[in-house]
C-alpha cells in the first residue's frame, strides 16, 4: 500500500508529532479535515517513525474503505432492517462483553456521550452521533460490504445509540451479578438485507509477494519479514486472507512471545509484515478490516 507521504516532527515541547491530512473527496464521509498524533518525546527516530507507520494503517483502511463504498449504490433501509442490523452490533456486543462487564459506572459514562444535550432532541429519543459511534457504525457497514443512503445512514445510528444505552443497563444488571436472561434480545428483528457474498480466497502469501515487488520497503525488510509471513501462515493453519480474524493475530503473537521471543521483537518485526498485508488487502477491497487486534 503506497500512503501518502506524512511528515514526523518535533513540538516544542520536544513530543513527536504527525498530522495526515484527510483527502477532499472522502473529507465529508470521514468527518473531519485531518487527523493527528502525538508520541512521548524519549522516542528514538526510529522508534516514532514504527509508531507513525502503525497509526497510519487504520487511517488509511478507512480512507479505501470510504472510497470504495462510495461506487456502491447506496441502499436505503426500512425502519426493521436499521433496527436488526444495529440488532446485530448489540448482539456482538453483548458477547464481547458478558462474561466480564468492569465497572457499571463506565458503561453509563460512555452511554452519556452519545445522549443529545437538546432536551427536545432528548425527549424526541435521538441520540448525538458521535466520532467513536460514527466509526462503529462504519466498520459496521465495511464488515457487510453495505453503502447507505445519508437518511438510512443516521437512522442506523439513531438505533445503534438507542441500543447502547440499553447495553448498558444490561451490562450494569451483569456487574451486579444478575444474568438473567436479556428481555431486549427476543425483540430485534432478523436481518432482512441481502447477505454480501462469500469473496474468493486471497493468498497471504501473494500479498505480500506483490508488495514485495511494489517497491515500498527496501529489499532487506523484504527478506526479513517474508519468513514472518510464513510463520503467520503456519500458525493458522491456511493461506486465505479472507478468513483472517483478530484472533488469528493474537493467539499467533502470544504463541510467539510464548517461544520466547522479546515483545519488542515481535511488536516491531514481526508484526508489521502483517500488518501491511492485511491493510493493502482492505485497500484493495479484498477482505473487510478486522479491526485492530494489536
Amino acid at each position: 500500500m503506497a500512503f501518502a507521504m506524512v511528515g514526523l516532527k518535533r513540538s516544542k515541547t520536544g513530543l513527536w508529532t504527525a498530522r495526515k491530512e484527510i483527502p477532499a473527496d472522502v473529507r465529508a464521509a470521514y468527518g473531519k479535515r485531518e487527523e493527528k498524533k502525538s508520541w512521548p518525546a524519549e522516542l528514538t527516530a526510529g522508534q516514532a517513525k514504527a509508531e507513525l507507520a502503525a497509526w497510519l494503517i487504520p487511517v488509511e483502511e478507512r480512507i479505501a474503505a470510504l472510497r470504495a463504498m462510495a461506487g456502491q449504490t447506496p441502499v436505503t433501509l426500512s425502519k426493521r432492517q436499521a433496527r436488526a442490523i444495529a440488532g446485530e452490533w448489540y448482539r456482538a456486543k453483548v458477547a464481547q462483553h458478558e462474561d466480564d462487564p468492569g465497572d457499571p459506572a463506565g458503561w453509563w459514562f460512555a452511554a452519556l456521550e452519545v445522549e443529545p444535550e437538546d432536551p427536545e432532541e432528548r425527549e424526541a429519543g435521538r441520540v448525538r452521533p458521535t466520532g467513536w459511534l460514527i466509526e462503529e457504525r462504519d466498520a459496521l457497514l465495511r464488515a457487510k460490504g453495505l453503502a447507505l443512503t445519508p437518511s438510512s445512514g443516521d437512522a442506523l445510528l439513531q438505533e445503534m445509540g438507542d441500543l447502547w444505552v440499553s447495553l448498558c443497563a444490561l451490562m450494569e444488571r451483569r456487574a451486579e451479578g444478575d444474568y438473567g436472561p436479556d428481555p431486549l434480545a427476543d425483540t430485534l428483528p432478523a436481518l432482512e438485507v441481502a447477505s454480501v457474498k462469500p469473496k474468493a480466497a486471497v493468498s497471504l502469501k501473494q500479498l505480500f509477494e506483490d508488495y514485495a515487488a511494489s517497491g515500498a520497503s527496501s529489499p532487506r525488510t523484504v527478506a526479513k519479514w517474508r519468513p514472518h509471513v510464513n510463520s503467520f501462515v503456519a500458525h493458522i493453519g491456511h493461506d486465505d486472507a479472507t478468513r483472517v480474524t483478530a484472533a488469528d493475530v493474537n493467539g499467533w503473537v502470544k504463541a510467539l512471545i510464548a517461544k520466547p521471543l522479546a515483545v519488542k521483537t515481535v511488536q516491531d518485526s514481526y508484526l508489521p509484515a502483517i500488518k501491511i498485508i492485511l491493510a493493502d488487502a482492505v485497500a484493495q477491497g479484498l477482505i473487510p478490516s478486522i479491526g485492530r487486534p494489536w
